[in-house]
């Protein structure tokens, strides 16, 4: 038998990395490429991390606290997943799991699901003390017997929360026994007690609303007592709430409401139909003296839209800081471009085009005509992109009278850039998710997107 080689060197073990930098490495695992099939959520950790937390004891403790800094919980067995994490963070004191949750996706996929809604429950008192600053719930639908008042409880300990987000299922249109995730009375009850709070998308029909259970009759009262009548509130407890998201479920004294708690709000989504009222338009004249960010969109649009047209136009025109308008034809008539001291602070215009080509040429002529004027209308608009039925720009041909290539000329003049179409695929993506310009990045080709649920955020 051969001698070993006793001379023969020993490979030396590698240094083991810092902490901060296995910490980036891990994070960079969480968005990622799925398969078609059966993808994974965006809003997930990748499962290799638990893989790599058996790699090495230098291992261990980044790539579990990234594991359970952003927690999912949806798949075909929702009761036992939640279940399972429920007693992880029950029962592991010793290196304390529930201090490391950030945030948490729960999403609904069965409505029968009752176990796992009372589990998530017990999740949320455990987590929301701590450190717990997200929380989505997407496919929302709830039966009466489903303890959604031990679940608004919870949340209300979770007091450095800084985002929520509630969606619900989609396609789905009628669900045994539904009720929605609280009465807005509720709403304000539950965010007075998140001072870090800093958004909130609500999806259609999430809030009954109403305050109480009388049913209320539409008075159009003043703002003064839209204000008096939504007391008790805590003027300006959530000083960093900055954007604020609903799909019909506010009134226009819902509005003023949350303004008196939030009043550096600067961005806004909501139905139309809220503000083309007496009502409304004293609440959109309020808020636009902090947005500077407004999506205005609806799918149905009745006879007040017509009769308030004119002072939702006048009022949008002269907001004072309101940089980025996504808005359409209807709800905002091309008549406001016209005022001299139109658009002070507007640097991007999203417009749609809703009426027929031909009526819409004369909507590009004052546009154009805004665009030339002189002294210059809408002084700090940079890019301005036209829409027809939230789609990509038809074309030119469907124009007469070559309005539209004497818009690009103004716009060309102006150091305005008029966008046709979207630049890429990404470009697309993330315009119909409305992701943020610094998430863009985690949109590339490949990685899984849902856009079944993306309207109704």
């Amino acid at each position: 038998m051969r001698n070993m080689d006793c001379t023969a060197k020993i490979r030396p073990i590698a240094p083991a990395l810092p902490i901060e930098i296995l910490l980036k490495i891990f994070n960079i695992t969480t968005w990622r490429t799925g398969d078609v099939e059966e993808p994974p959520d965006r809003f997930a950790s990748n499962r290799a991390l638990a893989n790599a937390a058996l790699v090495c004891k230098s291992w261990l403790a980044p790539a579990r606290e990234v594991l359970y800094t952003s927690i999912y919980l949806a798949n075909l067995d929702l009761c036992t997943s939640t279940k399972h994490l429920l007693r992880t963070l029950s029962e592991s004191p010793a290196w304390q799991p529930v201090s490391m949750v950030r945030a948490i996706t729960f999403d609904i996929a069965d409505y029968r699901a009752s176990d796992a809604m009372t589990d998530f429950t017990k999740i949320i008192e455990l987590c929301g003390p701590e450190d717990l600053r997200t929380l989505h719930i997407g496919r929302f639908h709830c039966q009466c017997d489903l303890g959604l008042h031990g679940l608004r409880d919870a949340m209300m300990n979770a007091v450095h929360l800084q985002k929520f987000v509630i969606a619900p299922p989609s396609g789905v249109m009628y669900i045994p026994t539904y009720e929605p995730f609280a009465t807005v009375a509720q709403f304000f009850q539950i965010v007075q007690c998140w001072p870090e709070l800093r958004e909130i998308r609500f999806g259609r029909d999430m809030l009954e609303p109403t305050w109480d259970d009388d049913e209320y009759e539409e008075s159009e009262p003043s703002a003064a007592a839209e204000m008096k009548e939504v007391s008790p509130l805590k003027p300006g407890v959530l000083s960093h709430f900055k954007s604020f998201s609903d799909r019909g479920n506010f009134e226009a004294r819902h509005l003023l409401a949350l303004l008196q708690l939030a009043p550096n709000l600067s961005t806004l989504t909501i139905d139309p139909r809220v503000i083309f009222s007496r009502p409304g338009i004293a609440a959109l004249e309020a808020l636009l003296q902090s947005l500077t960010e407004l999506h205005l969109f609806g799918s149905y649009y009745g006879a007040d839209f017509d009769i308030f047209a004119a002072d939702v136009g006048a009022a949008l025109a002269s907001a004072p800081v309101l940089r980025y308008l996504k808005t359409n034809s209807i709800c905002m008539l091309p008549v406001a471009f016209r005022d001299a001291l139109a658009f002070p602070a507007l640097e991007r215009l999203e417009y749609e085009l809703e009426y027929d080509f031909e009526e819409d040429t004369t909507s590009i002529d004052v546009l154009t005509d805004a665009l030339r004027a002189q002294p210059r209308r809408i002084p700090m608009l940079k890019e301005l992109a036209l829409t027809m039925d939230d789609g990509p720009f038809p074309g030119a041909d469907c124009f007469a009278d070559g309005s539209y290539e004497t818009l690009k000329e103004a716009c060309l003049h102006r150091g305005v850039r008029l966008k046709e179409d979207y630049d890429s695929e990404i470009e697309k993506t993330v315009a119909l998710l409305g992701v943020p310009e610094e998430d863009q990045f985690k949109y590339e080709p490949g990685v899984y997107y849902d856009t079944d649920s993306s309207d109704e955020y």
